[in-house]
């Protein structure tokens, strides 16, 4: 009777290191920085901070078929960071990795959140069912909606994955429990539609808007703020922030007008996270490598679409 007892209590422990085993995946890097055995966290030690690495983790190890799946990426250093899923056929060295992505912005280059940052946790829901396959993004535990809605005939397993230039720490978990809210809260921005001038620059804590600045760099530039409507002009610098508006950078004089544009659409690095319109005054607040800029404009006049 005892040696039963300790082979039922052997079996028991087998079962919950069996099951312990089968909650953990492994990463799968096209560098080969997959650590030995299951873990839920990998660091890559990469002295390139412009050299891409693509991983994906096994969790399941046959990947994601019909269902819902959700799971949380926290990343404890990096930078220029994506998650999303992908294919072990799209699953390919570099920026041609295909799949779907998600680093502030979309596959479309449309701007859906802010830029992910060290101590950022990303948590997406991956609907699969026949024909269709839906992701939901949630940042930092603001639900950021529908990111991407697809149809396909026959889709393949898929595989979390994360993308990171250089060095950095990042821990994937399955979780079991699904969020009860996925879609996005709507900002109320009242009179933030309209014509604006550039009336001040900060970048960091520095002011870098002098009066010899504004002359000679951005005092042709204005900036057109509207609803997006789904549909970006061709002819301005334009992104889009908060899934809401669209903000158009042109220049009304004509002498070195495009190059002046050019500026500003990259002062943001295209990561644009808040709007506050204060009086007239709208302050436009991104995030450009790696330090927080904010943009104060004054509004001209409103917007007549």
């Amino acid at each position: 009777m005892k040696n039963l007892q300790i082979i039922v209590i052997l079996a028991s422990v087998c079962l919950l290191l069996i099951e312990a085993h089968q909650s953990i995946g492994k990463y799968i890097c096209e560098k080969g920085y997959s650590k030995n055995g299951y873990t839920k966290c990998l660091s890559i030690d990469d002295e390139s901070d412009f050299e891409t690495t693509n991983c994906y983790y096994t969790l399941p190890k046959d990947g994601l078929g019909a269902g819902q799946h959700f799971y949380q990426f926290e990343f404890k250093s990096g930078s220029y960071l994506s998650v999303g899923f992908t294919t072990r056929e799209h699953f390919i060295q570099g920026i041609e990795m295909k799949g779907l992505l998600y680093d502030g912005r979309l596959n479309n280059e449309r701007t859906f959140g802010s830029s992910i940052k060290q101590g950022d946790t990303i948590q997406l829901l991956l609907n699969v069912s026949d024909e269709t396959l839906k992701m939901y993004v949630i940042h930092n535990d603001v639900p950021l909606g529908l990111g991407y809605d697809l149809k396909i005939s026959e889709i393949p397993n898929l595989y979390p994955t994360i993308v990171v230039d250089g060095s950095a720490e990042v821990c994937i978990e399955k979780l079991e429990n699904l969020p009860s809210k996925i879609e996005r809260q709507p900002k109320i921005c009242e009179g933030i539609e309209g014509d604006f001038e550039i009336v001040q620059v900060i970048q960091g804590e520095e002011v870098i808007s002098s009066e010899y600045f504004k002359l000679h760099s951005w005092n042709s530039v204005k900036l057109h703020v509207k609803k997006w409507r789904g549909i970006t002009p061709v002819e301005t610098y334009s992104f889009i922030f908060d899934g809401e508006y669209d903000i158009g950078v042109s220049a009304f004089a004509w002498r070195g007008c495009y190059q002046n544009s050019c500026d500003v659409y990259q002062f943001f690095d295209v990561n644009v996270v808040d709007p506050r319109m204060e009086g007239d005054t709208l302050k436009i607040i991104g995030h450009n490598n790696k330090i927080d800029s904010y943009v104060n404009v004054k509004k001209l006049y409103a917007s007549k679409n």
